[in-house]
């Protein structure tokens, strides 16, 4: 997928490509969700078949310029250009779509009560994002990984 390449360059590219980017890859995340609308819509136009890793990638996207502090986002606009806009709020329906499709993301599950976290919605957190995340077996590194985290947040 062409946006997860695109943001993995984050660390090798100038502010100015960071931004440049980051509208890319919401682009590319947004066509290819429409993609996927218009491929699985039947005869009578109704929709489904989203592919979970792309709206979880839209979580991410929104939670990522969110975290973005309001003097980075003042001097990266007067110095390069104006960086992209996004919400908590936006990010936390982008998981829950995503949770909605496949209801054993693990990793959705801890980055959902990350962005409530960082809302300082911390009971919510730890119920809708935490607890759930733990209540998924774990099978691969990463995950054992997410769970240490997740508990430490409980």
């Amino acid at each position: 997928m062409e946006a997860l390449l695109i943001g993995e360059l984050g660390n090798c590219v100038t502010i100015k490509e960071k931004i440049s980017n980051a509208y890319v890859i919401k682009e590319l995340f947004l066509k290819s969700l429409d993609m996927q609308q218009k491929i699985s819509s039947d005869d009578n136009g109704n929709g489904g078949g989203e592919d979970p890793v792309v709206l979880f990638g839209m979580g991410e996207w929104c939670s990522r310029v969110a975290a973005t502090g309001y003097l980075q986002r003042t001097l990266a606009s007067t110095l390069f250009a104006v960086p992209p806009e996004s919400s908590y709020d936006e990010a936390c329906l982008w998981y829950r779509k995503a949770l909605k499709v496949k209801p054993d993301f693990k990793r959705c599950y801890y980055c959902l009560g990350e962005t409530l976290w960082a809302m300082g919605q911390i009971e919510q957190a730890k119920t809708e994002g935490y607890r759930k995340c733990l209540e998924i077996p774990s099978s691969r590194p990463f995950e054992y990984e997410l769970d240490t985290l997740a508990k430490q947040r409980l």
